[in-house]
């Protein structure tokens, strides 16, 4: 949480950004309440997930080294996206 006086600093803040350049304002406070749409599954998450698994477990079943492989990279790309998307929102 802000103290009261870094509250007061940041609305001072916002308020010189509304009367100097009202679009800017306007962009951060639609990407501020959209950002927190991110934090929720969304179908990137899945589908990256989904598409890592489709990889890997059939490179299992089948000791196929390239598919292991890249079902493996295929994981890291979901995790990373997962987490990119999740961090977007704070």
């Amino acid at each position: 949480m802000l103290s009261r006086h870094e509250q007061q600093e940041l609305r001072r803040i916002e308020q010189w950004f509304e009367a100097t350049d009202p679009d800017f304002a306007d962009n951060l406070e639609k990407g501020s309440a959209s950002g927190r749409a991110a934090n929720a599954p969304g179908l990137m998450h899945i589908a990256t997930y989904v598409v890592a698994l489709g990889i890997l477990v059939p490179g299992i079943i089948s000791m196929s080294l390239p598919l292991i492989f890249f079902g493996v990279i295929a994981l890291i790309a979901a995790g990373t996206v997962h987490i990119t998307l999740r961090d977007e929102g704070q």
